[in-house]
């Protein structure tokens, strides 16, 4: 007899997951949001003890698939917070000139116009992750090609290091991205 494996219902991203390995998750409302509970597959009540449904391994090959993928979004979006520390926080700081190769007097001349570029990476971030925790594939698509276009743009006009940064990753992540089913 299989363990029986539990699945807390208000993690919605991770509970889509595991209905599709066969772990039912239940609760109130069409999205099985509600009072916290769980339950193993094929249970009558929240307090049965039913072994879990076997789930193929081309069915796992497909939940791993997602799990790369919304790691791989969730590395592109840390990568973006780190670049929004870097220009808003460290500009005109040492570690930034460092990083950045600049003098004092030049990372003083475009702090302001810094500020503003780590301000956009942020909200890159924060629409990563939102995208990937909420499950809204059209969001992480969406941000991910705002990453890449941005990367691009960096690579071409400012310094070809950026491809590496910022494209190569939103690309790969945008990839994984394709490769999964969409809801």
């Amino acid at each position: 007899m299989q363990s029986a494996v539990w699945v807390p219902v208000w993690q919605e991203r991770l509970a889509a997951s595991a209905l599709e390995q066969g772990i039912v998750v239940f609760g109130e409302g069409a999205q099985g949001v509600g009072r916290a509970g769980y339950r193993p597959a094929g249970a009558v009540s929240a307090d049965s003890t039913a072994p879990l449904q076997r789930v193929s391994s081309r069915h796992n090959m497909g939940s791993h698939m997602k799990i790369l993928a919304f790691v791989a979004v969730i590395i592109v979006a840390a990568l973006h917070f780190g670049f929004l520390m870097l220009e808003m926080f460290y500009w005109d700081h040492p570690i930034g000139q460092k990083i950045f190769s600049m003098t004092a007097e030049e990372s003083a001349k475009t702090a302001v116009l810094a500020a503003n570029q780590g301000l956009y990476n942020g909200f890159l971030a924060a629409g990563l992750i939102w995208g990937a925790i909420s499950g809204k594939r059209d969001f992480v698509v969406f941000f991910l090609l705002c990453v890449i276009v941005a990367g691009v743009f960096g690579g071409v006009t400012a310094k070809p290091a950026i491809f590496l940064t910022q494209a190569a990753p939103g690309a790969v992540a945008l990839l994984l991205t394709f490769f999964t089913k969409a809801r």
